[in-house]
């Protein structure tokens, strides 16, 4: 899986740069649901040379969400200057109906405000679920396809969209957007298939009531240094298609704190076990010992948003230490973590090497803060 991080790492900065006062909301918003639907026409990103047989026309792809615009009762929707969440199903082509054919997408996401005033404004939308692909490797039927290799997938959206207010329940949409499908390594082959797109549709307001937005400040964030650590794991593939799975997991200790009201800042010094590197190193004629070889240390720099109890975290690392070197030195991850309280919390999250998918990363963490606040206790 090649996934465009820069992509990503540029709209989470643009984000955390957006001033609450860029966007005044209304002093009320309708209640109930809207019903959105777009029409979407792009092509399938042919990002490495093994995919350049792959892709033989352009995809036209279509979805259907449901939303609600928050309006403030919380204080992070404050500090994002109100954004709507809603569930999308998206349905596209994937550029070669013999080898690869449809997919499919079904996720929750968040539209957070960039900027701009009523009655028109510009939105990124995030959203992140499971996915399916219709057609998938196969050695004997469909080997060609080296994209894809599992008919279940992750299904991630990045969107920036602009909206246009027609009437009280009316909207105009327009969009460009990347949509991405892969497994994480989990089988191979997994180049993963990304899918950008230009998109417009309208959105229906299925009542005409109204509540009050509530205008308070957002709550002040303790930008206290906190330490955590995180433990997560799972099981990859390497090639050839058809090998074992083989076990691999993260210990990560960080030391981080809030940045304003949006983001999140810190650094960590990571461990890693990865059995599939003796088994690859066999298969490469290469005696490394056993599968102890496959341990790794590194460190890692990372930020991203926190919206309430969702943390959106982008790492980026190198290996220290290693038994057998890694291919390639540097790592990425995106992750996100969910808080359970104050100190516990879920993480899942993608590790990779220079964007190719490594493997997935399911676990959870402890944090807390490194000086108390005087007077507690």
């Amino acid at each position: 899986m090649r996934f465009p991080v820069c992509f990503i790492t540029s709209l989470v900065c643009s984000l955390l740069t957006v001033r609450a006062a860029t966007q005044q909301p209304a002093d009320s918003v309708q209640t109930g649901w809207r019903i959105q639907s777009r029409f979407h026409y792009g092509f399938v990103m042919s990002h490495t040379k093994k995919m350049g047989h792959l892709i033989t026309q352009h995809s036209r792809a279509a979805e259907l969400c449901v939303s609600q615009q928050t309006r403030g009762t919380r204080s992070w929707e404050r500090a994002y200057n109100y954004p709507e969440k809603g569930l999308m199903l998206f349905y596209t082509e994937l550029g070669n109906p013999v080898l690869l054919g449809h997919g499919l997408g079904f996720a929750p996401y968040i539209h957070l405000p960039l900027g701009g005033n009523f009655p028109a404004v510009t939105r990124l939308r995030i959203a992140t679920g499971p996915g399916w692909v219709e057609k998938t490797f196969d050695r004997i039927e469909n080997h060609k396809n080296t994209a894809m290799s599992s008919h279940i997938n992750i299904f991630i959206q990045l969107m920036w969209d602009a909206r246009w207010k027609l009437s009280d329940r009316l909207n105009l949409h327009a969009g460009i957007g990347l949509s991405h499908f892969s497994n994480g390594a989990f089988k191979t082959p997994n180049l993963g298939l990304n899918l950008m797109t230009v998109n417009t549709g309208f959105s229906w307001g299925t009542s005409g009531q109204s509540q009050t937005v509530v205008h308070d400040a957002p709550e002040p964030v303790d930008h206290a240094w906190q330490a955590s650590l995180t433990l997560g794991g799972g099981l990859k593939e390497i090639v050839p298609p058809g090998t074992d799975k083989y076990r691999a997991c993260t210990a990560i200790l960080a030391l981080s704190r809030r940045g304003g009201l949006k983001g999140e800042y810190g650094a960590a010094l990571e461990g890693f076990y990865d059995a599939s590197v003796y088994h690859q190193a066999l298969a490469d004629s290469i005696d490394i010992g056993s599968e102890a070889a496959g341990t790794r240390m590194g460190v890692s720099v990372y930020g991203g948003l926190v919206m309430g109890r969702l943390h959106v975290l982008l790492f980026q690392g190198a290996y220290l230490v290693a038994a057998y070197p890694a291919r390639k030195p540097i790592f990425h991850r995106l992750a996100i973590r969910y808080d359970v309280n104050d100190h516990w919390y879920a993480n899942f999250s993608l590790k990779t090497h220079l964007f190719d998918a490594d493997y997935l990363e399911l676990g959870a963490g402890f944090r807390m803060p490194v000086k108390k606040k005087k007077g507690a206790g």
